[in-house]
């Protein structure tokens, strides 16, 4: 099964430049968790929902003075339409992300593959919900909590 085939087509998406508020704006009316940032049609970055709540809160900031460029997470994992599902599952799990930004040969965003796109496709695929479930363990292990001290 290729990543084209169970990925989600219509992607909400934000420029550097753009503020939180349009991030959040774009998550609440596509219902979704993650939003690509993208410059020239090339995703750029990722912002989560996790990364808005942690961002506002540690600045005390409206998410109106936050540009996406603030806190875009720049270190980008993301799969090709002509991958293969398992493959990205198991780049899902290796990277600790759950969701991919997806393009195509010339490096344009065309959608997104998220553990949910992957949980409704494996009903039909026993070798798909292995890989989802050895994903999803991996992607449960608690990661060590780094504190870093004041200086």
């Amino acid at each position: 099964m290729k990543v084209r085939e169970i990925m989600t087509k219509s992607v909400g998406t934000c420029a550097p430049e753009e503020s939180l508020s349009r991030a959040v704006a774009l998550m609440w009316d596509r219902d979704c968790g993650a939003v690509p940032v993208v410059s020239n049609k090339e995703p750029v970055g990722i912002v989560t929902d996790r990364d808005i709540a942690v961002a506002l809160t540690t600045r005390n900031l409206l998410p109106s003075q936050v540009s996406v460029a603030d806190i875009a997470t720049g270190r980008l994992v993301v799969c090709k339409e002509k991958d293969n599902v398992v493959k990205a599952l198991k780049k899902m799990g290796k990277t600790g992300v759950r969701r991919l930004p997806v393009v195509n040969k010339k490096n344009k965003l065309t959608g997104m593959l998220s553990l949910a796109d992957v949980i409704q496709a494996s009903a039909r695929n026993s070798k798909l919900r292995k890989q989802l479930l050895k994903t999803l363990i991996r992607l449960s292990r608690p990661r060590p909590i780094v504190l870093s001290e004041a200086g």
